[in-house]
């Protein structure tokens, strides 16, 4: 009540009793005043886009989730990371002579053996993979026909090639999983890009609810401070005699309305901050703190055209890219399908250098054996004593193949239904763009049919309020031309407010929003 009484108080120190648009003009100027001197700071729109693009929730899940994706592809790469193989094995048993150089039959001997092996491995692209191999064994017994420890060794470097099943000249075939994996990688970028404007959006719009509010506040403050006058008036006219005192209470019944009204519209204000807070995720401690919104719903001129802004929404909607994407994923599923009804057919290959060292006996003297020695056989590797070779042929041939039959039909049903998606997406984001010129064009005709309907209710008023100062009019019919300024007034607000958030639509529906507003996605 202290904003109403320093209005009325204004009302009557300005000496005017009759409607007029500077009494009009000085109420608002108090009561933005009164606002603007609360718990709070002023924010335009741009401060409130970029705060919601830096601290929204959903804005924060989005970019997880593209962080996801490319965790996702990064896994795809690595089954082409070289691999090493180590093995260390020690294995000792007891046998029994299985002839008369081992031995007694009866008698049992001791077989020790030791293995040292390593192994490094890797995949490369075309279905091509290489080892190299090097495989260390020692080996001793107690047996007859053993003289002691002896050493062998093998290093080794092999291939194996596909070259029907998993091979193509084309790296989508035998890197499917990795080029799908880039692709879903964009696809969730422009997600985010999908998400962020979804939050403008939806933040700009809050905006402009918020400003609408806080009209429709000061509408209502307009429209008590016009009762209040009436009120005044009436008391006059009783005091000088030309009303009767019965005519004050119908002043008061609406001054007293009009104070209820003013208890709702302060709640839809608030109500609003709350969800303009909400998309700016701000921190509870801010929650009590009042937004005043710095920017005004002045009308913007946007030139439209059907056909031009249809083809500028199919090069720009994100939406369009990632159906683009989701085609050449089925095209790479469907060529992989197809590779997968060949037969299998690898040929394998292998070079290999071995060394050999085993106890040495004298001819002259069998009693004396020369021990084995393991740096003979690097020896041995090292000046090439004892090459060789491997090349195989590997064919597996499935007769009947049936499981890669039925996922080449699936891949060719993914296709024809991707291209019927296309077709209904093309389809929606032209019924979208088309609704958003139309919406836009609506709102900008509103703007002026509402001015005009504003302008008359307020002639209408003045023209009132002088039949009620000659007394061809009653209170009640005062009252209810106010009401019809009022409502005229927010219809006028409701309109530009319409306007910009139509504006929005439209720039969302051509896929511009997020450049138009000079945001930038990192």
């Amino acid at each position: 009540m202290r904003v109403f009484s320093k209005v009325r108080d204004e009302i009557r120190r300005s000496g005017e009793l009759e409607m007029n648009v500077k009494s009009l003009g000085l109420a608002c100027l108090l009561l933005s005043t009164w606002i603007c001197a609360q718990d709070g700071s002023k924010l335009t729109l741009q401060e409130a886009l970029n705060k919601a693009v830096k601290g929204n929730l959903d804005i924060h899940i989005e970019r997880v989730k593209v962080d996801s994706s490319r965790l996702d592809f990064d896994t795809t790469r690595t089954k082409y990371e070289p691999v090493v193989t180590s093995t260390a094995q020690f294995q000792s048993f007891d046998a029994r002579a299985s002839n008369i150089f081992e031995g007694d039959p009866e008698e049992t001997f001791t077989n020790d053996n030791s293995d040292l092996n390593a192994t490094l491995s890797k995949s490369e692209d075309f279905g091509f993979d290489w080892r190299v191999n090097l495989t260390n064994k020692l080996t001793d017994s107690t047996s007859g026909t053993s003289f002691g420890e002896s050493y062998n060794s093998t290093w080794s470097i092999g291939f194996s090639q596909k070259l029907l099943r998993g091979f193509g000249f084309d790296p989508e075939v035998a890197r499917k999983d990795e080029f799908i994996a880039r692709g879903n990688v964009a696809i969730s970028e422009l997600d985010l890009h999908l998400k962020v404007s979804q939050v403008l959006q939806e933040t700009e719009n809050a905006y402009w609810d918020l400003v609408q509010a806080i009209e429709l506040f000061r509408v209502r403050q307009n429209s008590l401070q016009l009762a209040q006058q009436l009120y005044e008036q009436n008391k006059i006219k009783i005091e000088v005699g030309t009303l009767a005192p019965i005519e004050l209470v119908n002043a008061e019944a609406t001054v007293a309305t009009r104070e209820a009204d003013i208890v709702s519209a302060e709640n839809a204000v608030s109500a609003a901050q709350d969800v303009l807070r909400k998309i700016l995720n701000l921190p509870v401690e801010d929650w009590d703190k009042e937004i005043v919104p710095a920017d005004e719903p002045s009308t913007l001129a946007v030139k439209t055209d059907l056909v031009s802004d249809f083809d500028l929404a199919l090069s720009n909607r994100p939406e369009m890219r990632q159906d683009s994407i989701r085609e050449e994923n089925s095209i790479l599923e469907l060529h992989y399908q197809q590779n997968q009804l060949l037969p299998e057919l690898n040929v394998n290959g292998a070079y290999f250098l071995r060394g050999a060292s085993n106890p040495k006996i004298d001819p002259l003297d069998p009693s004396m054996i020369e021990s084995s020695s393991y740096s003979d056989v690097i020896d041995q590797i090292q000046n090439q004593d004892l090459p060789g070779y491997q090349v195989s042929l590997e064919l597996t041939w499935y007769p009947f193949n049936k499981a890669s039959k039925i996922n080449k039909a699936k891949a060719e049903v993914a296709i024809r239904n991707q291209e019927l998606a296309t077709r209904q997406l093309r389809l929606r984001l032209l019924e979208e763009v088309r609704g958003a010129i139309r919406e836009l064009e609506t709102a900008n005709k509103s703007i002026k049919a509402n001015e005009k309907a504003r302008t008359f209710a307020e002639e209408n008023l003045r023209a009132e309020q002088q039949k009620f100062q000659n007394g061809l009019t009653t209170n009640y019919r005062v009252a209810e031309v106010q009401d019809q300024l009022a409502q005229a007034i927010n219809n006028e607000i409701q309109a530009r407010i319409s306007y910009r958030k139509a504006v929005v639509a439209y720039y969302r529906a051509m896929g511009t929003l997020v450049s138009q507003r000079n945001i930038t996605l990192q």
